[in-house]
């Protein structure tokens, strides 16, 4: 199992006088991953923003990863 919880505060721009509020975002995700065999992986993560300011909101996210090393 694995989890997380991120915040990212991009930071005001200035420029010529005029400020830019900065692009702020508050996440957080869990999942987990499994080996059915030593040369096969298998994530699988669930994510979602729980709070934007100034830019783009994930409201679901789904990562699956298989991955085969031959």
């Amino acid at each position: 199992m694995r989890a997380g919880f991120s915040y990212s505060d991009a930071g005001d721009t200035k420029q010529d006088g005029v400020t830019i509020d900065s692009n702020k975002q508050t996440k957080f995700w869990i999942g987990t991953g499994i080996s059915p065999s030593a040369t096969t992986q298998v994530i699988l993560n669930y994510g979602r923003d729980l709070k934007v300011e100034n830019g783009f909101k994930e409201n679901n996210r789904i990562n699956l990863r298989l991955m085969k090393v031959f």
